[in-house]
């Protein structure tokens, strides 16, 4: 840290000579050793990280340079620090302040999109460390048997916990223009944590430049998937290839009950609760249920093994996608197992129920 105080006033000469890049130019201070390997990362279109660049620390400094037109998020990681940092890099010049023992805390100056992000950082973890205080002062009073403290604690987090959702929430309409807001909203969006409604509205707002950013495309495929894909609304047919290679269509097998089943022989808790699903299959299968199922593996053989060995005995496709699977962007499919619920008319019904509240609602349909 005091290698780092001593550097700045040099560090402020050499930024205030700089000229605008025509790419994006990250300088940084640090005070790793000298020697140690800086890596920059970005996730690829599977959100899979891989490496864009690396370098090494030098006299306490280290730099990238390269090309980045429209704002995206980069992490970078540094040999001998915990963690990564997270960086939103564009065509301007970055400046740095990495800390070895606590690189979440480093600081990114010189863009708009990074000093309102920081902002946003700088928020939520004051709202959290008062939620860390009144979850502690509640715990503290029920082990003294106080209940009126504790009470009072758990209102105070609730109500913290409410004031960071509303933050968030407001931080997307006060700063449309954020490229954070973006990622704010697909957030929103891949938890659930909002109104399909409110998630639209606020995506509208968003300028044309921030609306061209790799999380807000996402998003907007996702909300136009999703549209369709509502509780009461008639499912959309899809098609792919089952095990045999052959094209099965959901309007070729639906029953008087039908489940999409969205799950992966990598899925743990998938495979967990398939015993279940086989087992609701078997005692109501003759009574008119049928399940499809879509598979978001990677590879044909890791597929056709988790059939077997489950003895899963109903229709299966995949496009052997992962998370780019067609079908799962259709149905705005987020994290699996994932189940969706059709009548004997083809609308859903229910979305993501499993165990005993699954079978409850296909007998439910079934009218038994």
């Amino acid at each position: 840290m005091n290698r780092i105080l001593l550097l700045l006033s040099t560090v402020a000469l050499i930024y205030s000579c700089k000229q605008e890049p025509k790419g994006y130019a990250i300088t940084a201070i640090t005070d790793m050793d000298d020697g140690a390997k800086v890596t920059l990362k970005k996730a690829d279109e599977n959100d899979q990280p891989y490496t864009v660049d690396s370098t090494i620390v030098a006299n306490s400094r280290f730099t990238f340079s390269g090309q980045q037109p429209i704002p995206e998020v980069y992490y970078l990681f540094i040999e001998g620090a915990p963690g990564n940092m997270p960086i939103i890099v564009e065509n301007a010049n970055l400046n740095i302040i990495a800390y070895r023992d606590s690189l979440q805390f480093s600081k990114v100056t010189g863009t708009k999109h990074n000093d309102q992000y920081a902002e946003y950082v700088s928020t939520v973890r004051g709202v959290n460390r008062k939620m860390s205080d009144a979850k502690k002062r509640s715990y503290l009073a029920s082990r003294e048997k106080d209940s009126v403290t504790q009470l009072l604690a758990t209102q105070q987090f609730e109500n913290f916990q409410n004031e960071l959702i509303q933050y968030r929430i407001n931080f997307v309409k006060e700063n449309p223009d954020s490229f954070y807001s973006a990622v704010l909203l697909y957030q929103f969006f891949q938890t659930k944590s909002e109104p399909l409604s409110t998630i639209k509205e606020l995506y509208q707002t968003l300028p044309d430049d921030i609306k061209e950013t790799h999380f807000a495309k996402k998003l907007a495929e996702d909300l136009k998937n999703a549209v369709s894909t509502e509780v009461g609304d008639i499912a959309p047919n899809f098609s792919a290839k089952t095990p045999s290679d052959k094209l099965l269509a959901l309007n070729d097998v639906k029953g008087k009950v039908t489940i999409i089943d969205f799950w992966a022989s990598w899925c743990g808790p998938c495979r967990k609760e398939n015993p279940n699903v086989v087992a609701m299959y078997d005692r109501l299968h003759d009574k008119g249920l049928n399940i499809i199922g879509v598979s978001l593996d990677r590879t044909k053989s890791s597929w056709e093994k988790a059939i077997e060995d489950d003895n899963l005995q109903w229709n299966h496709v995949s496009n052997l996608l992962f998370w780019r699977d067609p079908i799962a962007k259709q149905y705005g499919v987020t994290a699996i197992p994932h189940t969706i619920i059709l009548d004997k008319d083809g609308r859903i019904a229910a979305k993501n129920l499993r165990g005993e509240a699954l079978e409850m609602k296909v007998r439910e349909l079934l009218e038994m």
